[in-house]
């Protein structure tokens, strides 16, 4: 009877102890698992630049390894369903963007997911106006000689863009319906992908943010038609606007920002915001945004919100909703 009341207590302290030791295991090997942000495009566009100009600065603030993940296909959808099918533990954001979030949605066939229910914002990273681009042999170097070239010849320009639900496929469509113009229009898997095809000659003309095209339209192997903005740029001065060139109130802009799965505890949500917050106001990260042609905009919590009730608004009203 003694010794068997002595073991049984040996063998209660024996799992207690191997408990705790898995415990510990699982929490370090969550602190050592590396901070995934996902960018739901090819390398080489506007969402892939915001990702490189905020991972490093993040990497320090976090004090962990931060990769960037490319999950491109079905214009944004494949990307956003693998945040949001993940372990909600702060180690996979998204970075979410008009496409993602406030455009895909609303199009047919639904994407799977509602962003305002699967998804938490944490920052609004930075934006960027778009501009209407084409190759050099396009016998245009404006939009009114653009319309004008759509209007004369039997064939559609062919406009390449990232798919249907993305702000360089609808910049297409209202072009189109503003100017009585067909198009024909070429999906791709990003604007990287549509930019390369442009630079060949596969594809005449797009709607590309100015990050992405500016390079191209410096070099010559792209020619600018008109700024997609109400404002003209800074970058392109002397280029104006689509608005001004007969398409009133023509506005096509993208904005960037990251979102963590819904069910992620409030501590890391926190922490997160906090985190993101300090990195996008780094030197390191406005400048590398500004070197892309990117604005830091850098806003969280109720501001973040706010706007992006206001999009939904905006974009439910152009989709016809």
């Amino acid at each position: 009877m003694k010794s068997g009341f002595l073991i049984r207590p040996v063998k209660t302290i024996s799992c207690s102890i191997l408990v705790l030791f898995t415990s510990f295991a699982a929490a370090q090997n969550a602190s050592n698992t590396p901070v995934s942000l996902v960018v739901p495009f090819a390398p080489g566009g506007s969402v892939d630049l915001v990702a490189r100009a905020v991972s490093e600065p993040l990497s320090k603030e976090l004090k962990s390894t931060v990769v960037v993940d490319n999950k491109p296909g079905a214009s944004g959808a494949l990307g956003a369903l693998h945040t949001i099918r993940s372990t909600p533990n702060g180690k996979t954001l998204l970075l979410g963007s008009t496409s993602t979030i406030s455009v895909r949605p609303l199009l047919d066939p639904p994407p799977g997911y509602d962003p305002a229910k699967d998804l938490t914002p944490l920052n609004l990273t930075a934006g960027v106006p778009h501009v209407i681009v084409a190759n050099p042999s396009v016998p245009a170097n404006n939009i009114k000689e653009l319309i004008a070239l759509a209007k004369s010849q039997k064939e559609s320009l062919s406009w390449g863009d990232s798919g249907p639900g993305t702000p360089h496929h609808l910049a297409g469509q209202l072009l189109a319906r503003e100017a009585g113009i067909e198009l024909l229009f070429v999906a791709y898997r990003g604007t990287s992908a549509v930019v390369t095809d442009l630079v060949a000659g596969h594809v005449q003309v797009s709607s590309v943010e100015m990050g992405v095209a500016l390079p191209y339209i410096q070099n010559g192997r792209l020619k600018v038609l008109g700024i997609a903005s109400l404002e003209r740029n800074k970058a392109l001065p002397d280029v104006p606007t689509v608005s001004e060139q007969g398409i009133d109130g023509y506005n096509i802009q993208s904005w960037f920002g990251f979102f963590a799965p819904s069910q992620t505890p409030a501590a890391q949500v926190k922490e997160l915001t906090a985190a993101l917050k300090a990195a996008v106001a780094s030197e390191q990260a406005i400048q590398a945004l500004n070197q892309s042609g990117l604005e830091a905009i850098n806003q969280s919590g109720a501001e973040f919100e706010e706007f992006l009730k206001r999009e939904h608004v905006k974009w439910s009203r152009a989709a016809g909703k």
